[in-house]
């Protein structure tokens, strides 16, 4: 995930890159759903999609910090920084406890969540309004 985003920031760009890893996400995820529902839950199978979803999850996460980096002025960045650094501090101490809360109750539900939010910010990654590959930063 993460060579493979660091390859593609510079050919596609930073927005259709986090589109890219974000869908990726959501694609190495779903054939998780799948064995939920057929009921073949073979450790190996459910821990290399999980791999996979995480690869393209650091992808996007590091072309996102990136991206932020490269939009908002020096004087905001250390704000935006503040902020960013909040939220993903709160994803993943939630994001343990609803997995587990979620996919205890109903397996299939759990990977629908997290495949759902990938599909999600897809979408948000494609309506980002700026494109900043071969750009200058801002002052």
């Amino acid at each position: 995930g993460v060579i493979l985003s660091a390859i593609l920031i510079e050919v596609i760009g930073r927005k259709l890159n986090i589109a890219f890893t974000t869908f990726g996400s959501a694609i190495s995820i779903l054939p998780l759903f799948y064995c939920g529902l057929a009921k073949i839950l073979d450790g190996y199978v459910v821990t290399a999609f999980l791999f996979l979803f995480r690869g393209f999850q650091i992808g996007a996460f590091m072309t996102i910090y990136l991206y932020t980096s490269e939009v908002y002025p020096t004087r905001l960045r250390g704000t935006v920084y503040g902020v960013f650094g909040l939220t993903r501090s709160i994803g993943q101490l939630s994001s343990p406890l609803s997995a587990l809360s979620l996919v205890s109750f109903n397996y299939s539900a759990g990977i629908a969540l997290y495949a759902g939010l990938s599909l999600l910010a897809t979408v948000a990654a494609l309506l980002l309004p700026i494109e900043t590959k071969g750009k200058s930063l801002m002052d």
